[in-house]
């Protein structure tokens, strides 16, 4: 019976990272798409004007990809847990696919925490570019 409730409950515990990391994912997203926009009203001057814009398009699309791989997950999750609910009572042999579900889910956990981080490497050369353009007064 235990292995019955383990099958479906263990891959909808793993829903609760990244739920929560969908939540900072989009805040920073949203900061980003605010900065896009105050560099759109206000303009960006000097010579790293376009190294910036391509940083900051490269964030966007690396934020997409985390936040794209973060709902897959908790979708990949939930349609584990709801399989492994199905058929524990009736058919052990495809508790199989829950576990397979079940890392593919943590794939794409892995997944988005990489496009996190190499969206935090580019976002200190974006800070770095913005303090090289300022102007000295």
């Amino acid at each position: 019976m235990t292995d019955a409730i383990d099958s479906w409950l263990t891959p909808l515990l793993f829903i609760s990272a990244p739920a929560l990391m969908i939540l900072s994912t989009a805040a920073r997203y949203a900061q980003l798409h605010g900065e896009i926009h105050f560099l759109h009203d206000h303009g960006h001057a000097g010579a790293g004007r376009d190294v910036c814009n391509t940083a900051l398009r490269k964030r966007a699309v690396w934020f997409r990809n985390a936040l794209v791989a973060w709902y897959s997950a908790i979708a990949i999750f939930a349609i584990a847990s709801l399989l492994g609910a199905i058929v524990s009572n009736w058919w052990s042999v495809a508790l199989h696919g829950v576990a397979g579900l079940s890392v593919g889910g943590i794939g794409a956990v892995i997944f988005a925490a990489l496009s996190l981080v190499r969206e935090a490497v580019l976002s200190l050369r974006i800070i770095d570019l913005h303090f090289d353009n300022l102007d000295p007064d």
